[in-house]
């Protein structure tokens, strides 16, 4: 967008009512970081302050989507903002800002600020497993990557010990992704110790329909297919535990055969 478009577009935003100023504020500092980082920064700061002083629901829902348009101008920035903010996504219960404040963080280059926040993040209640998955493989390291997959193990542990550990096996799975996508990272004996972990997570949650299918497979079970999900490291980490799930669930036999 041209500077002069910016500028005619900070004009009318000015013009606007305060919900509408201030969205436009954080979206207009978003695309003038293109040109101006520190008039950025300043635009971005007058819409973060302009949304704090909203009504709710609007200063709510403007300040969680000011979380991700700050990840592009500020991760700092983005980061303290939101330990103030626990608005969940729509539709993805226990998703707060920071997972798509993460992913933008990542496509626009601040792969360091990224990092460090997955790897040491300040809360696990609402760890990001999706950006966590997303971090790994944008890093180029093996080191970075250990660390981020041990950040998330450490997540993963301490939201089931809060009871949190249904969410793991609903919805996307991003944390079984990530430890069946890079387990080998881990050595054998702490790997073999996660996915035990894994499986016992899978088999405390009550089973439920599915449908699902793998090649000429065809899930019923949630508890089946989540096992069939994590199938590749168990058998080589802990070839007798996946025996013996094997023997005892037909589905997954099933897959297991092809």
């Amino acid at each position: 967008m041209p500077q002069h478009l910016l500028s005619d577009a900070l004009e009318q935003a000015e013009r606007s009512e305060p919900v509408v100023r201030a969205a436009a504020l954080l979206h207009i500092a978003r695309v003038l970081n293109a040109f101006d980082h520190a008039e950025a920064e300043r635009v971005l700061d007058r819409g973060i302050a302009l949304a704090g002083d909203l009504a709710e629901p609007d200063r709510e829902v403007i300040l969680s989507e000011a979380v991700s348009l700050a990840a592009t101008v500020s991760p700092d920035r983005a980061i303290r903002l939101a330990s103030s903010v626990r608005y969940e996504m729509r539709g993805v219960p226990g998703r707060g800002p920071m997972s798509k404040a993460l992913s933008d963080m990542l496509s626009h280059g601040y792969v360091a600020d990224a990092v460090q926040y997955l790897s040491d993040p300040p809360s696990v209640q609402d760890y990001p497993f999706d950006a966590a998955l997303h971090a790994i493989g944008r890093s180029k390291d093996d080191g970075t990557r250990l660390r981020i997959l041990r950040a998330a193990i450490s997540a993963v542990r301490r939201q089931s010990s809060s009871g949190q550990a249904d969410t793991l096996f609903k919805g996307s799975g991003w944390f079984s992704r990530m430890f069946v996508r890079w387990w080998r990272l881990l050595p054998a004996d702490e790997g073999t110790e996660v996915v035990r972990d894994l499986v016992r997570r899978i088999l405390a949650q009550p089973d439920g329909p599915i449908r699902a299918s793998v090649q000429d497979v065809r899930f019923s079970s949630t508890r089946e297919h989540c096992l069939f999900e994590i199938l590749e490291p168990l058998q080589r980490l802990d070839p007798d535990l996946a025996g013996s799930l094997i023997r005892e669930y037909p589905q997954l036999a099933a897959a297991a055969a092809h």
